[in-house]
This record gives structure tokens, sequence and C-alpha cells, in this order.
């Protein structure tokens, strides 16, 4: 009867212990959906949470929920006091986050990720594939996802900007895979496109909708922004 007690008392905790769990997920999903003040003042809350940790490397999918959810409040509280293009210097360039990153780009519209996101992204793609047969090994962009970091030029500003510097300077660096003894099709139609996005920029005469598909360019007026918090609580 002893050992029948201590098997119940066993499985009770352990329906205790999925019980918090799921609740725990239930929370943080609501925190991160972002769909009302107090939701956004515990994400930004969350974000100096984070900061005052210290960047970890097991805190990178943390990091990425937050990147994700676009609040301007909740990165600037995560970033406080660091170099956004610095901020994945830690982390050493990998499919797991290039895919990661790569997906919050194909999923927003153009100019819709926050600045501070986009530096961040940028500073990380730039030296990943700085070294482009390097970068390549560890993850291979599709000409889909080259349009979808391209739409984030600015066509109303200079190559000279900062973001459009940084996102021209990928583009090169994945331009360079097109070499006269390249034989991989998949890779040269890559470098080719990002090319070309790079010649329609500079052209006067030209647009990136030369290179670029509208859909692709065009914003999506359904998407709601992301939601403003009633305060934000910095430590």
């Amino acid at each position: 009867m002893a050992l029948d007690q201590k098997k119940e008392d066993k499985r009770v905790g352990i329906n205790e212990l999925n019980s918090l769990d799921n609740l725990k997920f239930k929370y943080l999903s609501a925190i991160l959906k972002n769909k009302n003040r107090k939701a956004a003042n515990t994400l930004a809350a969350y974000g100096n949470f984070l900061n005052k940790r210290g960047i970890k490397v097991q805190f990178f999918p943390l990091y990425m929920q937050i990147f994700a959810t676009n609040s301007s409040y909740a990165v600037d509280a995560l970033l406080d006091d660091l170099v956004p293009e610095q901020f994945l210097e830690f982390i050493e360039p990998n499919q797991k986050i290039t895919e990661s990153v790569f997906t919050i780009l194909n999923e927003s519209d153009p100019h819709e990720i926050y600045r501070q996101t986009m530096r961040v992204f940028c500073g990380y793609l730039g030296r990943m594939y700085e070294s482009v047969d390097y970068g390549y090994s560890i993850f291979q962009p599709t000409i889909v996802e080259i349009n979808n970091l391209a739409k984030n030029l600015d066509e109303s500003r200079d190559q000279d900007e900062d973001l459009n510097r940084d996102i021209l300077d990928i583009l090169l660096f994945i331009s360079d895979m097109d070499t006269h003894d390249q034989t991989d099709p998949v890779k040269q139609a890559v470098a080719r496109q990002a090319s070309s996005i790079r010649s329609d920029f500079f052209d006067n005469n030209r647009k990136l909708v030369n290179s670029v598909p509208s859909e692709i360019l065009n914003k999506d007026s359904s998407k709601e922004s992301p939601t403003t918090p009633e305060y934000v609580y910095i430590d």
C-alpha cells in the first residue's frame, strides 16, 4: 500500500510540474504576442531583465523572441548600453541563428523591422558572409531570402546611409560567389541576384522592383503595429 501511495504521489508531482510548465508557456506567449498594454509593459521589462542578466549564448532563443515582437521598447531595453552590430558577436555563426534571422526578415514588410534590430541582423550577417564560402557553408540563402533582405534598402536615401551600406555590403559579399570557375548553378543564381539588386540600387534609371518582385516590396496594410506600453520600467 505504501508503495502504491508513493507511485501516486510521484504521478501527482509530475502532473503539477507539467501544469506549471504549461502556465509559464501560456503567460510568456501572451507577453510575446504583445496584444495589450499590460503585455507591452511586461515585454519591455522582460527585455530589460535579459539585458541585466548579461549576454549569454544560452539566452539566444529568448533574444530572437524579443526581436520577433518588433517592439522598439523591448528591443531598446534588451540592447541598453550595447552596440547593436556587435550584439551577436559572442555567438559563432551557425545555421540555427541564421535561419531565425531570415525567418524574421521573410515574415516582415519592407522597413517594418525596428531599425536597431536590423542593425543587429546586419552586423551578424555581414560578419558571417564576409568570408562568403564559409558563410555559405553554414547557411545557403535562397533568392527569396536575398530579396527579403534587399527589401529593406531605402531608395530615398543614398548608399552611405548606415543600413543601406550594411545591406549593400552583405549583397556584395554574396555576389562574390559568382566567379568564372563557379560550377554550382544554385550558388551562381543567388550570387547574380545579389549583384542585380545592387546594380538596380546604384542605377538612377532603375528601381529595386526591376529585380525584386513587387509582392515582396509591398506593405501589408492589414498588419497591426506593436502595442505601445503604458510605461517602461528600467532598473
